[in-house]
Order: C-alpha cells, then sequence, then structure tokens
C-alpha cells in the first residue's frame, strides 16, 4: 500500500485514521423548545453530548450562522451552555435576545443539531412605575410608554 498512511489500532477510511472504537455524537443534555427570560435576570441553555472522539458543541442562530461571545450580552461556553447576560432596555438586540438557536455536536465520525430553541427575552414588568419598552425594527427604534402609576396622597 505505497502512499497511504498506516493505522495501528485504527479504521482506515478516506485519508483519515479513526479509532476503532469511534462514535458518533450522542446528546446527553438536549436544550429546551422555549427560553424566555427578563431583562433583569439573563438566562442560560445547556447542551451536552458524547461521542469518540469527544464533539465539539457549538450554537447556531437562525440562518444556519455559528453564535459567538458578544461581551455583556451572550457567551457561548466550550462546555456547550450559552449564557444570556441581564441587560438595560438600550442594550436589546433582537438578532440575540429574540431569536432561534440550536445546538450542534460533532467530531470526525459526524454531527447531530438539536431541535430549536426560541430564545425571548423581554423587560421585567415589575421594576419599576414608568416603563419604556424598546422594540428594534430593522432601523426603526419604537419607544411605548407602559404602565402609568400616579399615586395620589
Amino acid at each position: 500500500m505505497s502512499g497511504s498512511p498506516i493505522c495501528e489500532d485504527f479504521v482506515f477510511f478516506e485519508l483519515l485514521c479513526l479509532p476503532f472504537d469511534a462514535k458518533g455524537p450522542q446528546f446527553t443534555r438536549e436544550p429546551p423548545t422555549k427560553l424566555h427570560f427578563s431583562n433583569d435576570t439573563g438566562g442560560k441553555i445547556d447542551c451536552a453530548a458524547t461521542g469518540i472522539p469527544s464533539p465539539l458543541i457549538e450554537w447556531i442562530v437562525g440562518d444556519g450562522r455559528i453564535a459567538d461571545t458578544i461581551p455583556n450580552l451572550r457567551t457561548v461556553y466550550p462546555n456547550g451552555t450559552i449564557t444570556f447576560f441581564p441587560f438595560s432596555a438600550d442594550l436589546y438586540r433582537l438578532e440575540i435576545h429574540t431569536r432561534d438557536y440550536r445546538c450542534r455536536a460533532r467530531n470526525t465520525v459526524g454531527q447531530i443539531i438539536s431541535k430549536m430553541t426560541n430564545v425571548n427575552a423581554d423587560e421585567d414588568k415589575k421594576s419599576n412605575d414608568f416603563k419604556y419598552k424598546f422594540y428594534e425594527m430593522r432601523e426603526k427604534t419604537i419607544s411605548v410608554k407602559e404602565n402609568l402609576r400616579i399615586n395620589i396622597s
């Protein structure tokens, strides 16, 4: 077999040496279908998988791009957890806080993708007497006044 790699204790497959006990990823913790959280609390989603070799776990957003860490808003950890931090109304971002996410686990044997998790962040309605909710809609920001309460002594 001139020119072919030598693979001891491995299976030779299309120029790739895989261990005999290689296994594609399998979820040990699949994410939920929904995550609803307040801007005051933040939220997190866990995803875990096993396989041989150990799978890389990453998060994919609705359009297929890989979700990465965005300082002070979202952190993606190598262990499969994605955390959404508490945020003020002016830091609300539609493409982060109201989005579909999927967990993907992959190794040299294959990949698996979880069902969609619909993430929806909302403003905590208990925090103030006067509330302003901000919605980002393409190129416009609309401010809506909510819950006007006046105490008369």
